[in-house]
């Protein structure tokens, strides 16, 4: 998996973290961030072992829709 830096994204990783803060038991496995990719296999994805989240850049599996950039 590719993570990739997208711009305007590091406002939503601050937002979600400030969440996750404030709310734990919304994220009981924990919380390890949220990232970008460009999996064009992959719409979103979660690791569970390490409390991530990923959202692609690809529109592959809906065109015209990019989860991260949404």
């Amino acid at each position: 998996m590719k993570v990739i830096e997208l711009e305007g994204f590091a406002e939503v990783q601050k937002t979600l973290a400030k969440l996750a803060a404030n709310k734990p038991e919304w994220f009981p496995l924990g919380w390890g961030g949220i990232h970008a990719v460009s999996n064009p296999e992959l719409f979103a994805a979660f690791d569970q072992r390490r409390g991530v989240f990923y959202v692609s850049v690809a529109d592959a599996l809906m065109p015209g829709f990019s989860p991260a950039e949404e």
